[in-house]
């Protein structure tokens, strides 16, 4: 039997049907373990270094603990970039080359997250550099996810970002304060939803949104505590737990971006076309959603501080 094949097939059994039993929503069962941080974050990067410093200032000012940075074999000096935060332990840069044909990297890295930090960090989650994870209804994260211990995964839902009619994010420009306008919120794609999950109960990571847990069979809760039962998902809230997802930020950095064949190399020319018209369609119909520039001032003040 092809391995790929049995891998699947046996992850998929266990996720439908090896443990049909569920974490009572109104229970405490899950048990809290002694850990060097509360919240770290894990993400893949690749010549990103433009727009990671915002990303790195803009999570240690929500309230993240520590940030892994899995290098995808970038050649924009990543390192340079986030020097301050690397020397004082804040984010922990870890060289993360293709080294597998045929496996996905970013899984790969989110697997060796979740056992890296199975007792080093009580919160685990799972994001892209083009995505911003904070509270609508809060300043820091933590007093959200304190509420929410009793579950072993959170699903964080998206508001999702085209380019607000910009071509290049002018030098200076913070992506929180240029790209203001989205979708309507029953857009398809803010049904997207990322894992916050405690790696002590977490049996695999199941795709770049969810992991398998082992002690229900569901994908995780959301912020108000409902079950998620499958990805995509509507109707799920994200008024005191967000991510703004800045899927295209400006024109010129969509461009590059697919231009990279950043979602592999397979059916490539369909791929791109796909992207080209979801990138058109954010731009569409849009509102104006301010609510992350409650950050703004404190962000400013933190990026004039580095370059002092």
């Amino acid at each position: 039997m092809n391995p790929e094949f049995l891998w699947r097939y046996l992850t998929d059994f266990r996720f439908r049907g090896a443990q049909r039993y569920r974490l009572p929503p109104n229970s405490d069962q899950v048990e809290k373990v002694d850990s060097q941080h509360y919240l770290t974050t894990a993400t893949i990067v690749k010549n990103e270094a433009r727009f990671l410093l915002e990303f790195v200032v803009f999570h240690q000012l929500v309230g993240v603990d520590h940030m892994l940075i899995y290098d995808d074999s970038s050649e924009d000096n990543i390192a340079t970039a986030l020097s301050p935060f690397i020397q004082s332990g804040f984010v922990e840069l870890i060289p993360w080359p293709r080294f597998q044909q045929g496996r996905n990297g970013q899984f790969l890295a989110y697997q060796h997250a979740l056992a890296y930090n199975r007792n080093r960090s009580f919160w685990l989650a799972m994001i892209d550099c083009d995505e911003f994870l904070f509270s609508p209804s809060d300043v820091s994260l933590k007093e959200q996810l304190q509420k929410r211990e009793k579950y072993p995964a959170l699903g964080v839902y998206s508001r999702t970002f085209g380019t607000s009619g910009l071509d290049e994010i002018p030098d200076g420009g913070l992506i929180i304060e240029c790209l203001t306008e989205r979708p309507p919120k029953e857009f398809k794609k803010n049904c997207t939803q990322r894992t916050i999950v405690q790696p002590t109960h977490a049996l695999a990571v199941r795709s770049a949104n969810t992991v398998l847990l082992t002690s229900t069979h569901v994908l995780g809760y959301d912020e108000a505590g409902a079950e998620i039962l499958a990805t995509g998902e509507a109707g799920h809230p994200a008024n005191e737990l967000r991510i703004n997802h800045y899927f295209t930020r400006a024109w010129g950095d969509f461009d590059r971006k697919i231009a990279r064949q950043y979602f592999g190399k397979k059916k490539w020319q369909q791929k791109m076309g796909a992207k080209n018209s979801e990138a058109e369609e954010l731009d569409a119909e849009v509102v104006t959603d301010t609510d992350i520039q409650k950050f703004l001032p404190e962000l400013r003040k933190a990026f004039c501080a580095l370059q002092a």
